[in-house]
């Protein structure tokens, strides 16, 4: 015979159940009921967070030039920062510390530079491989553009291929 799992909401509701029942006047009794319980709670212990989609996320690959590999073994931190409107005003800026290409990447609101940034395109996306590890572009650093990109695009393809002067 198979064991069935029950998670905590289905024992709140059997709970509720025998509490209606245990009524001898046939009337329901007041069970407080609780709420329904977070992805977070129901995880076992010691279970890793798991996200859940982003609506707009902007995801793809960042690779480096071949002509650029060496260049790119001196790469401290990779960061990701997505532009948007005439003004190219920055919406989104994430860091990656680890440093393994082709990289997959995601950008969303989650990593806007401030709450209530509007995650809306076009956006342009540079990949930036700083030397230094610090957010200021420097010279030296790898960079690579894609633009025009909508939110919500996915396999967007960014070559590291430039050197900053």
């Amino acid at each position: 015979m198979r064991a069935r799992i029950l998670d905590v909401r289905t024992w709140a509701g059997l709970g509720a159940l025998v509490a209606a029942a245990a009524c001898s006047d046939g009337r329901a009794a007041d069970v407080a009921v609780p709420p329904p319980t977070t992805q977070a709670a129901a995880l076992p212990a010691g279970h890793p967070p798991v996200e859940a989609a982003v609506e707009g996320a902007v995801s793809g690959t960042v690779s480096v030039a071949p002509a650029l590999a060496a260049a790119a073994r001196e790469g401290r931190v990779l960061f990701l920062i997505a532009r948007a409107g005439k003004d190219r005003q920055i919406v989104a800026v994430k860091r990656v510390d680890e440093l393994a290409f082709p990289r997959a990447f995601e950008l969303s609101s989650r990593d806007a530079m401030s709450h209530g940034t509007g995650f809306a395109g076009p956006l342009e996306i540079t990949a930036r491989l700083s030397r230094s590890g610090d957010a200021a572009p420097a010279a030296g650093d790898l960079e690579g553009v894609a633009t025009g990109v909508a939110p919500g695009a996915q396999d967007v393809r960014i070559e590291l291929r430039t050197v900053r002067r």
